[in-house]
C-alpha cells in the first residue's frame, strides 16, 4: 500500500457501497441457513412422531381383532392387552397433538424462509435501482421472517414439553400396575 492507502497505485475496484450491499445481502442468507437447518430438525421430529401414530394404530388395531380377522369388544381383551389398549388410547391424541404442532412449526420455517429470500431480492433491487419505499419494504420482510421464524422455533419446545409430561404420565401408571391389588377396570 502507499501512502494514499492504495495497493500498487490502483484504486480500489469495489466500492465500500459494494461491499456494504453484498453484506445487505448475505445476512439473511446465513439467517436463511440457519433455517434450512431447524427445518430438517422439525422433519426428522415430524416424522419420528408419524411412525410412533403408526405404530401404536397397527398395536392397537392387533390387539383388538382375534385371530379370524374380526373386532374384539374391550370387555373380551385380556388384561395386559386391555392396559395395553389404555395407554395407547391416552398416547395417540397426545402425539396427534405434537404433530400439528409440528406441521405448524414447519409452515412457519418455510414462510419465514420466503419472506427471507424476498428480503434479499428486495435489497438488491434498493441497491441497484434505488427506490424510496424498496428499502424499508426489504427490512418489514426480513422482520416478518425473524417473527415466523420465532413461532418455528416456539411449537417444537411445547412439542418436546408435551413429550416429556406424556413420558412421565406414562412412567407413572406403568409403575402402578404392579402395586395394585386389582387389574385395571374395563370401562372408559
Amino acid at each position: 500500500m502507499n501512502a494514499a492507502g492504495s495497493r500498487s497505485g490502483h484504486d480500489d475496484a469495489v466500492s465500500q457501497e459494494s461491499i456494504t450491499s453484498i453484506q445487505d445481502m448475505l445476512a439473511p442468507a446465513v439467517l436463511m441457513t440457519g433455517t434450512a437447518i431447524l427445518a430438517g430438525t422439525i422433519q426428522t421430529q415430524y416424522a419420528s412422531i408419524s411412525d410412533r401414530i403408526r405404530n401404536l394404530s397397527a398395536d392397537r388395531l392387533g390387539r383388538l381383532t382375534d385371530s379370524n380377522g374380526d373386532l374384539l369388544r374391550r370387555d373380551e381383551l385380556g388384561v395386559a392387552d386391555m392396559v395395553r389398549v389404555d395407554q395407547i388410547d391416552m398416547q395417540l391424541p397426545v402425539l396427534t397433538h405434537r404433530y400439528r404442532a409440528l406441521h405448524h412449526a414447519f409452515q412457519f420455517v418455510y414462510g419465514s424462509m420466503s419472506l427471507l429470500v424476498a428480503g434479499m431480492i428486495l435489497i438488491a433491487i434498493d441497491v441497484t435501482v434505488p427506490a424510496p419505499a424498496v428499502g424499508p419494504v426489504a427490512v418489514v420482510a426480513v422482520l416478518l421472517a425473524a417473527v415466523a421464524l420465532l413461532a418455528a422455533l416456539t411449537l417444537p419446545l411445547l412439542s418436546v414439553q408435551q413429550s416429556v409430561n406424556a413420558m412421565a404420565e406414562e412412567v407413572e401408571r406403568t409403575l402402578d400396575f404392579g402395586s395394585k391389588s386389582s387389574p385395571p377396570s374395563s370401562s372408559s
